[in-house]
């Protein structure tokens, strides 16, 4: 059976390098957390969205629920605020053991806050909780529309599943295993599994030659399109503003002199130099 692995994080996991996880550890996707509760904003989060899309992994984004505390629409509401247009594998995070709630009135929270996120976004999100949770009766219905998310052996090959252990150098961090392909967790997900035709990038809206240096290279470029757009010269990447007027210093001799903006998904086919 083929089996993907990816990686759930914090802020509290610290920097990760998802480009050595990609290249020497086999991860395929990775699922950031994202809110929590009303009005927490993990740190970091948009950042590692990017750093996620640049390494090529497919990247996700979870909401960590207070259920004790809050309505399912409000903390809907935070987290699809704070995801925005970004689109990947979205998942709930319920685990409060202490939240004084019965298993059906968890279940209710928890399917309102999925029905929420995904009419919102269009996708299929997972449900991470506890196996005896996830396999109770007032859970089944959940079971019947979404996909689990448990830290033990899957129920079924359409269940993500969560295990610590150390990953090469990254250290001990959460890896989740899914018995399938990349494209079926895709599907799982909602997400669309065809590659898209390559879209031109946009055309600088100006140039101009660096005074001093004939080894430099410096051109103005301005992204029109909506986001997230990544700035690629042959060795350098980093995330674009949409409408950003980018000053762009190419040093010594790089493998495509010819600085481009790209796509996420285009960036990802393009090799280091």
């Amino acid at each position: 059976m083929t089996v993907t692995l990816g990686l759930d994080v914090y802020s509290g996991n610290g920097h990760v390098d998802w480009v050595k996880a990609r290249a020497e550890d086999g991860i395929a996707f990775a699922v950031r957390k994202a809110t929590q509760g009303v009005t927490y904003n993990d740190a970091g989060f948009g950042a590692d969205w990017d750093a996620i899309c640049v390494a090529g992994l497919m990247p996700g984004a979870y909401h960590f629920a207070h259920n004790s505390a809050n309505t399912a629409q409000a903390e809907a509401a935070h987290f699809l605020a704070v995801l925005g247009s970004r689109r990947g594998l979205l998942a709930l995070d319920l685990e409060d053991v202490h939240d004084g709630r019965t298993l059906t009135q968890r279940a209710a929270w928890a399917g309102t806050w999925l029905s929420l996120v995904a009419s919102g976004t269009g996708l299929r999100p997972l449900l991470y909780t506890y196996h005896s949770w996830w396999l109770s009766d007032p859970f089944t219905a959940l079971r019947g529309m979404y996909a689990g998310w448990v830290p033990l052996d899957p129920v079924t090959p359409a269940e993500v599943t969560q295990t610590a252990r150390v990953i090469g150098t990254l250290g001990t961090l959460d890896v989740d295993t899914f018995g399938g392909t990349l494209d079926d967790l895709r599907r799982l997900a909602g997400l669309t599994v065809a590659v898209p035709a390559p879209q031109p990038a946009p055309a600088p809206v100006s140039t101009q030659p660096h005074e001093g240096n004939d080894d430099m290279a410096v051109k103005f470029i301005t992204t029109a399109e909506p986001g997230p757009w990544f700035l690629y010269d042959g060795f350098k990447r980093r995330t674009v503003a949409p409408g950003e007027n980018t000053l762009l210093v190419s040093l010594g001799v790089v493998t495509d002199p010819t600085p481009k903006i790209v796509t996420a998904a285009q960036l990802a086919t393009i090799p280091y130099a």
